[in-house]
């Protein structure tokens, strides 16, 4: 929790940090009256009926870890976007590729389907 090792005091992530450095951030976290946590859960048996499905219809249809964290990221915040006027986002990295241009896409994509939704319920 030392700000010059560059670790869990500047990024924490759960499934990396120890069990006793969890519990300390987790604690830290439940201090602040601030602090407002919104998460997209999925059930990884239904992921995999799906993607059966999909390669049942099509033969090529090859499943990405990305795919589904893309869905959840859209699914996240596509009725939270529009409730200010900017936001402050960060996502961890996953392996060793940077997919911040596909986060940034899938976001885009949420708020471009609320746009659309709201329009559609005016009418």
């Amino acid at each position: 929790m030392q700000p010059e090792t560059h670790k869990t005091a500047i990024y924490f992530h759960a499934k990396d940090d120890l069990p006793e450095v969890r519990k300390e951030v987790f604690q830290l976290l439940q201090k602040r009256t601030d602090l407002r946590f919104f998460a997209a859960v999925k059930d990884k048996q239904e992921v995999l009926k799906y993607v059966l499905k999909r390669n049942k219809k099509y033969s090529d249809y090859r499943y990405t870890q990305n795919e589904l964290y893309d869905f959840l990221v859209r699914r996240l915040f596509q009725s939270r976007l529009h409730q200010k006027d900017s936001y402050e986002i960060t996502f961890a990295k996953r392996q060793k590729s940077d997919r911040t241009r596909a986060l940034f896409l899938a976001i885009e994509d949420a708020r471009k389907d609320f746009l659309k939704n709201m329009a559609l319920n005016v009418m």
